[in-house]
């Protein structure tokens, strides 16, 4: 996880431009399936790379290891058991419940300051209407609202609508992130992308003929 600070504004405030940020979270991923942290088996040159050129914070933890109770933590800046998300959202069983409207998220902070917002991937913070993306502070969503998909010709919501996507699910995922990149280099506002994959979760397979 990584955070950056926006900068401020007031009369005797640089009027530069406040940064982009791109927020990368894999799921159910351990610390030690990471090739930074000494995995010589399992191949991350990218994440290697940001380990390498940022910063690790060796000493961090995460407040709760399962799906929407983290999410819920990482929106909110909450502990989940004060947003109420103590366990994962089961789509089937729990279709009415979800992280509250009550609460801010950071996506809804982040755009009163200036910042087009882009989730692309999972949400797995409630299915119902109210708990949507696009009306907890993201523009644009492309991805799940509960917590799982298939591998291949997954079903997704496209801003509103859903819809089956042929193809690969980490692919489609990644293609979307990729053209939102590009469509917001020319674009005046910061943006965040909060790219959310369900990889490496299972199931694993199938997976495209050039990741076997």
């Amino acid at each position: 996880m990584s955070a950056c600070c926006i900068a401020p504004r007031g009369p005797h405030v640089s009027k530069r431009r406040p940064p982009n940020i791109v927020f990368l979270y894999t799921d159910d991923q351990g610390q030690w399936a990471v090739g930074a942290y000494g995995n010589r088996d399992i191949h991350t040159p990218n994440m290697d790379r940001l380990a390498r050129e940022g910063m690790r914070f060796t000493r961090a933890f995460v407040s709760t290891p399962v799906c929407s109770p983290a999410r819920s933590s990482v929106m909110t800046s909450l502990y989940s058991h004060q947003t109420g998300v103590h366990d994962w959202l089961n789509p089937k069983t729990e279709k009415e419940e979800g992280l509250s409207p009550d609460f801010t998220t950071l996506a809804q902070l982040l755009k009163e300051a200036g910042y087009v917002n882009a989730l692309v991937g999972k949400w797995h913070l409630g299915i119902a209407e109210r708990y949507w993306p696009t009306r907890r502070g993201f523009d644009h969503f492309f991805g799940f609202l509960g917590g799982g998909n298939s591998p291949k010709d997954p079903t997704l919501w496209i801003n509103g609508k859903e819809q089956k996507v042929e193809g690969f699910l980490t692919d489609i995922l990644t293609d979307d992130a990729i053209a939102f990149l590009r469509r917001q280099r020319s674009q005046p506002r910061p943006f965040t992308l909060w790219f959310q994959t369900r990889a490496p979760h299972m199931p694993y397979l199938p997976v495209p003929d050039e990741d076997m």
